[in-house]
């Protein structure tokens, strides 16, 4: 049997995230789907790591000589099976729940091609943004979406989108010319004949860094946007195409006058092709972006916040996930860890542990690698602080319930099924905490908002719980923690 989605991957020394990558296809709450990696001579153990899946939905394929990534896609096209396509990039990640919401809809909606939805960027200290910063404030467009693609150049990202395959095969392949963004022809040729629709909801996130390969592509972009413009000019109203032009032959004159060999030229160019308004209107543009985050909620945690908490018997997901941020506390890790295990009664397939390590260099990766290896256990390079390490951990996250656990906690009396059970009769609980005893058995007392051991329900597939947690007190002493009937507020403790 067909899978229902065939998943693509065009590989070109990924090695540093692949398997990450692949981690999160393999996270997705549905299962009908083919993996189809393909290849482009890498050079750096990118091979091996997508060679040791030994799954029978894997396909690897190594390309015989090395093609620019329009020809890549295309070959990889060639293979797929399934009724649907989704690209997903050598460095992006997929939230688990990416392809069930996208199948939902197509199964709501039998005419639609191309099914999208909202990306987030982010960067390796966690940091985050809506990737499209056009509907950032507003919902993605849906329906004909073809003229919208121009109005506001390509505000889909490759990694969100599904297609059907017989519209994407109907194309009659991607064209010679368009090298480097054949992700941009997809979607236009898609939409031209087909209607969008998206999910409105975070799906995907992008991953920025140094190697990402529009930093060293932006004149073939937007040579090939040119392209682009020309060959669908017949179809687009004849100002639109006119500014369109106006705009990428600005973003190219102002490449050229980063240099000095072509500043002469950039500056031609900007004054008889381009727009010298448009260019000086970006950092005004810019500004006033930056203005309205501070003024306004994007629309994804309004989405969110309205989106409320489905029925249990029809939500499939895992049922917990629990975080825990470490640095430097190996001992004291490896016992907080053990009483997870030993003290929580939800069955083992019901729940993950992450475990992100802010660079410990204690020897904490190994022992979770070595003796918790069905653990997700995160290594970061540098330490980024708890509230971005818990970021980086919510990323992965695919549980109905999220636990925040200390690595210096002791549980006792299944604390954790209590909570969750007290969270599963009363519904309207959207955070839980609990009581907790000191070594001595003493309860411990605080003041303020102290949190090491909190459970909150996950009401969305990002980041809903970014807040910056910084935990207090004696760090070379277990705290003990037992279920107490705490749920009013955050700040009204039992």
């Amino acid at each position: 049997m067909n899978p229902k989605v065939s998943v693509i991957i065009n590989l070109r020394n990924g090695a540093a995230t692949l398997r990450e990558t692949i981690d999160s296809v393999f996270a997705q709450s549905v299962s009908a789907w083919e993996l189809i990696i393909w290849d482009d001579c890498s050079t750096d153990g990118s091979a091996d790591i997508a060679r040791s899946y030994h799954d029978e939905r894997v396909r690897y394929f190594a390309s015989p000589r090395e093609v620019p990534l329009g020809q890549a896609r295309d070959a990889a096209i060639r293979l797929a099976r399934g009724e649907w396509i989704a690209f997903l990039d050598q460095d992006d990640l997929w939230l688990p729940r990416k392809l069930e919401l996208q199948l939902a809809i197509a199964g709501q909606d039998p005419a639609a091609t191309l099914i999208y939805g909202r990306t987030l960027a982010f960067r390796a200290d966690g940091t985050e943004w809506e990737w499209d910063h056009r509907h950032e404030f507003a919902a993605l467009p849906e329906g004909d979406v073809f003229t919208q693609l121009f109005i506001d150049s390509c505000f889909i990202a490759m990694s969100s989108a599904l297609m059907r395959r017989d519209a994407v095969e109907r194309i009659g392949g991607i064209p010679g010319a368009i090298e480097t963004i054949p992700d941009y022809f997809l979607f236009l040729a898609v939409a031209r004949h087909g209607r969008a629709r998206a999910v409105q909801e975070v799906v995907c996130h992008y991953r920025l860094h140094a190697s990402n390969m529009s930093h060293f592509t932006r004149p073939a972009i937007h040579s090939e946007a040119l392209w682009l413009v020309d060959h669908w000019s017949a179809d687009l109203p004849a100002q639109l195409a006119r500014h369109r032009r106006r705009v990428h032959e600005t973003m190219l004159a102002l490449h050229e006058m980063s240099s000095f060999r072509s500043a002469a030229r950039g500056l031609r160019r900007l004054f008889t092709r381009g727009s010298a308004p448009f260019l000086l209107s970006r950092p005004l543009a810019i500004a006033a972006r930056a203005i309205r985050r501070k003024l306004q909620a994007p629309y994804r945690l309004r989405v969110s916040a309205s989106a409320g908490r489905p029925d249990p018997a029809n939500d499939d997901r895992l049922l917990l996930s629990v975080v825990i941020v470490n640095w430097k506390v190996r001992d004291l890790l490896r016992q907080s860890v053990a009483s997870l295990y030993a003290q929580t009664q939800l069955p083992r397939d019901r729940w993950e542990l992450i475990v992100v390590d802010n660079d410990s260099r204690d020897g904490s990766v190994e022992m979770m690698q070595s003796e918790f290896p069905d653990a997700i256990t995160i290594a970061n390079d540098e330490n980024v602080g708890f509230g971005r390490a818990n970021n980086i951990a919510f990323r992965r996250c695919r549980g109905r319930y999220v636990l925040l656990l200390n690595p210096d906690t002791l549980l006792l009396d299944d604390a954790v099924g209590q909570m969750i059970g007290l969270m599963e009769r009363e519904r309207d609980i959207g955070a839980l905490g609990c009581g907790l005893r000191n070594s001595n058995g003493s309860f411990q007392r605080w003041t303020g908002v102290f949190i090491f051991f909190y459970l909150c329900y996950h009401v969305a597939t990002t980041t809903a719980y970014k807040m910056v947690l910084e935990a207090q007190g004696d760090h070379n002493a277990h705290r003990v923690v037992e279920y107490a009937a705490w749920h009013d507020k955050l700040t009204s403790w039992g």
